[in-house]
């Protein structure tokens, strides 16, 4: 029973080090300055997303007529209703394995990370940059990570899953032919095989009668 928490442990694991990582970045790095650099690769620079991954969705608006929902309103929303999705079918389902249920503490840890700057800042909080001469990947945050992470880990999963149950059909086809009796077969160590010149020899009980 206790395992059966320990997606949420991690999402929550999740949770806690986005925002924290967040909060130290707005309190000590000035916005849109780079601080930091490991191996020449990776670095700290602070910079806000108004959008989804990658600047998706920043101008969207949805006019509902009584009420006008933006476009981090939306996916602040989605953000919530996913983890709520994925909270449900971890309580819901038994027969996951390990794998697909840590992925998805992951996604879900993700989802709620960026739902809670959407709501409460109405951007998120970026801060990690992989760049490296004309490498320049766009800046992400550790609840991008998370979901990232999560995502490989469900179709890595699925992949490894679907795998085993197609190298199994052989296996079951296989089993019934090896069963079966071979009609090929010349032994006679099975006592009810008679060959037929013996039962042609044999006289029969009308035979005997006379």
């Amino acid at each position: 029973m206790f395992l059966r928490w320990v997606p949420f442990a991690l999402a929550a694991a999740v949770i806690a080090l986005d925002q924290l990582s967040k909060a130290w970045v707005v309190a000590e790095v000035p916005l849109g300055t780079r601080v930091g650099s490991w191996g020449g690769i990776l670095h700290l620079t602070h910079t806000r997303n108004s959008g989804a991954a990658f600047g998706l969705l920043r101008d969207f608006g949805l006019d509902l007529g009584v009420v006008t929902i933006d476009g981090v309103q939306l996916l602040g929303l989605v953000s919530l209703v996913v983890a709520v999705g994925l909270a449900v079918w971890l309580l819901r389902a038994r027969s996951l394995g390990w794998g697909t249920r840590l992925a998805l503490g992951a996604v879900m840890g993700g989802a709620v990370g960026n739902g809670i700057d959407r709501w409460r800042l109405h951007y998120v909080v970026d801060f990690v940059h992989a760049q490296a001469g004309w490498f320049d990947f766009p800046v992400f945050n550790v609840a991008d990570i998370g979901i990232s992470v999560g995502a490989a880990g469900l179709l890595l999963a699925t992949l490894v899953g679907s795998g085993g149950q197609h190298e199994a059909k052989p296996t079951e086809a296989i089993a019934p032919a090896a069963a079966a009796p071979d009609a090929d077969d010349g032994d006679a160590d099975d006592g009810d095989a008679v060959p037929a010149e013996a039962v042609s020899a044999a006289p029969s009980r009308t035979d005997d009668a006379r």
